[in-house]
């Protein structure tokens, strides 16, 4: 049974729309799914500090024993600690939680890959600048 990690905006959960960025999200909303099915959802709090590397969304996804993390973007030191702790990082087309669970059902889902990541865009326009428009699109 995967447990999937999404950084999402306030108040999180499977309604929430998807945080342009892993590490600046107020939320992440994890979901535990079986047999195609979601059978539990849980919301935690972001309260790290996400510029000079603070870390802790990397933390949180570690704590919660997280296998995948399904994002919009994220930084090159989060996606290689991430991928170093054997928690797969997916990326795609999807605006809330529920979209981003059914794409991974469907498979639609691809592995974020150093070409994806935020190059530092975020920090002046408060999204991730990857060629994603601000949510919603």
């Amino acid at each position: 049974m995967p447990r999937i990690l999404i950084p999402t905006e306030a108040p999180g959960g499977l309604d929430a729309p998807v945080s342009q960025h892993f590490g600046r999200a107020e939320t992440f909303t994890i979901v535990d799914v079986e047999d195609g099915k979601i059978v539990h959802v849980e919301v935690v709090d972001n309260r790290g500090m996400h510029f000079g590397g603070g870390g802790r969304a990397v933390q949180v996804a570690l704590s919660v024993g997280a296998d995948i993390v399904i994002s919009r973007g994220l930084g090159i030191r989060a996606l290689f600690f991430l991928k170093n702790m054997g928690i797969t990082v997916l990326t795609g087309n999807f605006n809330t939680v529920r979209e981003a669970i059914s794409a991974y059902l469907r498979g639609d889902l691809r592995s974020m890959e150093e070409e994806d990541v935020c190059m530092g865009g975020h920090h002046r326009s408060g999204f991730c600048d990857r060629g994603f428009p601000p949510f919603p699109y």
